[in-house]
């Protein structure tokens, strides 16, 4: 585990990506309940959602988590990062 001050925006971008993983989740109950085996119950699928749900919130308060670090560490901060000061768009 990091340390709060070792935060920085690539990590960021990983909790990011990692919330764009409900895609896929959802991928997943979608083949599962229409080409299943076995029908999937209405209990079940609720079920599925509902933890759905509550996996989501934490993993989006996560991101915001270290949305606010990044924020803290300076990550943002023009004078910080190379390439961003001066108007520099070679990066672009």
């Amino acid at each position: 585990m990091k340390l709060q001050t070792d935060i920085n925006r690539f990590d960021l971008e990983q909790e990011i990506m990692n919330c764009w993983q409900i895609v896929d989740d959802l991928k997943t109950l979608t083949k599962r309940y229409m080409d299943g085996a076995t029908p999937m119950t209405e209990d079940e699928v609720t079920n599925v959602l509902i933890g759905l749900q509550h996996l989501y919130q934490m993993k989006f308060e996560q991101c915001f988590e270290t949305f606010e670090l990044c924020i803290k560490n300076g990550e943002f901060n023009a004078k910080t990062n190379i390439g961003v000061q001066n108007n520099d768009s070679s990066l672009y």
